[in-house]
């Protein structure tokens, strides 16, 4: 089969030939209609989880599949420690898919994985929406972030998305959300004229974090997903607890099969309903996958990106 493989942690990633896959006990072996592409997948090809990736390695932690009688289902949590979805086959255990109804666009339902769970566990579980809300999303324009706006949205929220490209502005007013351009974390304030987010979802960290206590309304809820501005993250303590700011950080390594489950029927049933729409930037053959990620890095990705490995 066709699939990817990095020989060593940060090396380039290339097509090549490999046998197929065998299933274990209590496994399958499923074909792969398209692998989603995750900023996660650099990272694990780079070697941040050395401890447990094997070298040479096939990358990718979700996609969509068919089984054997056809039926279509979203792969998770493959692609760390096994061969994951950039290939044409990959081998799954039951915890590693879930049912994709009929009518769900295959597209859309690989588009969703990752970054649609993490969209709905920051609004919903932690964020906790309600139409009295006033929503700011930070890296709108993102997988995680354009799932986001349009949660938020359907929750009844008043809804402001930020992008640092005055080019994406108009795919956030797309979305039903008030778009605000602030490339970093001080323009932030005058962006927001003088609004106060009562629930922020951000994927940013750095400065960015510390404007968000600054600029979040009195008890309002800060929901962290990810660092990919800075990992070092400094803001006024008191500000922070006079405000009565809540600061929560989500990760979804440490989702139970039960909140994963929930995330995925309520997201699934949204698309099918014509509720959520994933912006899907672009497919691009296999063999394209470095340049899937050199464009992730670039930052130059509006929604996902997803591999065809048939293509």
């Amino acid at each position: 089969m066709r699939a990817i493989q990095v020989a060593s942690y940060g090396s380039p990633l290339l097509l090549t030939e490999l046998p197929a896959p065998v299933a274990g006990p209590d496994q399958e072996v499923l074909d792969v209609v398209y692998a989603s592409v995750n900023p996660l997948d650099i990272w694990v090809s780079r070697g941040n989880f050395a401890g447990v990736t094997p070298q040479p390695h096939t990358p990718g932690v979700e996609g969509v599949g068919r089984r054997a009688d056809g039926s279509a289902v979203i792969i998770s949590g493959v692609g760390i420690a096994n061969a994951g979805t950039y290939a044409q086959q990959v081998v799954v255990s039951p915890a590693n898919v879930f049912d994709v109804p009929d009518g769900v666009d295959l597209r859309q339902a690989a588009a969703v994985t990752v970054a649609g769970i993490t969209a709905w566990m920051c609004v919903h579980s932690m964020g906790d929406v309600g139409p009295n809300d006033v929503v700011l999303v930070l890296g709108a324009t993102g997988g995680v972030g354009a799932v986001a706006l349009q949660l938020a949205r359907n929750a009844g929220a008043t809804v402001i998305g930020q992008t640092s490209s005055p080019d994406k502005a108009s795919a956030i007013a797309g979305a039903g959300a008030r778009a605000i351009v602030a490339p970093t974390a001080a323009d932030l304030a005058a962006a927001l004229e003088g609004t106060a987010p009562t629930l922020v979802v951000e994927g940013l960290g750095g400065a960015f974090t510390g404007a968000c206590v600054d600029l979040v309304a009195p008890a309002g809820r800060i929901v962290n997903f990810g660092t990919s501005s800075d990992t070092a993250v400094s803001f006024d303590m008191r500000t922070f607890y006079r405000k009565g700011t809540r600061l929560l950080g989500y990760g979804g390594l440490i989702l139970t099969p039960a909140q994963r489950t929930q995330a995925y029927a309520s997201l699934l049933a949204d698309i099918a309903a014509g509720r959520l729409s994933v912006p899907i930037d672009d497919v691009l053959p296999l063999d394209q996958a470095g340049e899937a990620h050199r464009r992730i890095l670039a930052k130059e990705v509006t929604g996902k990106l997803l591999l065809d490995p048939n293509l």
